[in-house]
């Protein structure tokens, strides 16, 4: 009998983006107010008037989801989606006894935090929808500066820098300290 040979079962970088963006998408038509869902309302009330706890609670929701779609940031932007949806359910459907509201948002939880979990090390840059890459960059002068010496007297009180209109010779240490201009107390 052959052996078999085991196959990844993980879901590839591609599937991970997708379903990060079907679980993205459901939040923002949450936030838009296009289907029903648990918004961050019932989080926002206690503190704010009512047109300015709508707002807010759309913008945190919307801002959240929003950076979970895209991938930038997407575990500190998940965590806290996760976190506003799981209290807000918490608040609005413990309260009234509909524990199938808070199961389902429960279930959404565990999916958005499932959309970073998974992720490998090596492909956060194929993560994210705008990516920034580090690349050395090259920099030419535009003209040729060739330094001065500074030398320094005391003439008046204080230390005050002259500088010279000797051009160093190539190789020569201008950090280093002339005897010749050893300074009399």
């Amino acid at each position: 009998m052959p052996k078999r040979q085991s196959q990844d079962s993980t879901l590839s970088q591609s599937g991970q983006n997708l379903v990060r963006v079907v679980i993205a998408s459901y939040f923002i038509a949450v936030a838009l107010g296009l289907i029903p869902g648990t918004g961050a309302l019932p989080l926002t009330e206690p503190f704010l008037p009512a047109p300015y706890a709508d707002a807010a609670s759309t913008a945190i929701v919307f801002a959240a989801a929003y950076l979970v779609l895209i991938g930038v940031w997407l575990r500190l932007s998940a965590l806290i989606l996760a976190t506003v949806l799981f209290w807000s359910s918490y608040i609005e459907n413990i309260g009234v006894g509909n524990l199938e509201g808070f199961w389902r948002d429960l279930a959404l939880i565990g999916a958005l935090i499932l959309t970073y979990t998974q992720t490998l090390p090596r492909a956060a840059n194929r993560r994210a929808a705008i990516r920034w890459s580090r690349r050395v960059r090259h920099v030419t002068p535009t003209r040729i500066v060739t330094p001065r010496r500074l030398v320094t007297s005391r003439a008046a009180p204080g230390l005050h820098l002259v500088a010279s209109t000797e051009t160093p010779a190539p190789g020569d240490n201008i950090f280093r300290d002339d005897p010749d201009l050893a300074l009399a107390s």
